[in-house]
């Protein structure tokens, strides 16, 4: 979606920055897209996104209930200090998690 190999850094010099509001908002639209169109196929679809704001779970909630299909919602938690070694021992694949942008998305969390 934003020009990226699949193991290429949003860093290198033709990634952009993949963590602005825009480009956010540009994935989440994308995610239901895809999802729609899916469901819409009579597959079945798991959308694994951080979903922190209350839009971007009502977005794939409104999917749903367009296509009258079922829909969850799950709320994974670990305790912090885990999900920072989690982050710390991560590498090899397309995450771009660190511990900074886990205190960021703290604060970006809407019940």
């Amino acid at each position: 979606m934003h020009g990226l190999a699949p193991l290429e850094s949003s860093k290198s010099p033709t990634g952009g920055n993949l963590y602005t509001e825009e480009a956010n908002e540009q994935t989440y639209q994308r995610l239901a897209t895809l999802a729609g169109q899916l469901l819409a196929a009579g597959m079945p679809v798991v959308v694994d996104a951080a979903c922190l704001k209350e839009r971007e779970r009502s977005l794939f909630a409104d999917v749903a209930e367009h296509l009258a299909v079922p829909f969850a919602l799950l709320h994974c938690d670990a305790p912090e200090e885990l999900r920072r070694e989690w982050i710390r021992n991560r590498s090899g694949d397309a995450s771009e998690a660190t511990e900074e942008l886990l205190d960021e998305q703290q604060t970006w969390y809407e019940p």
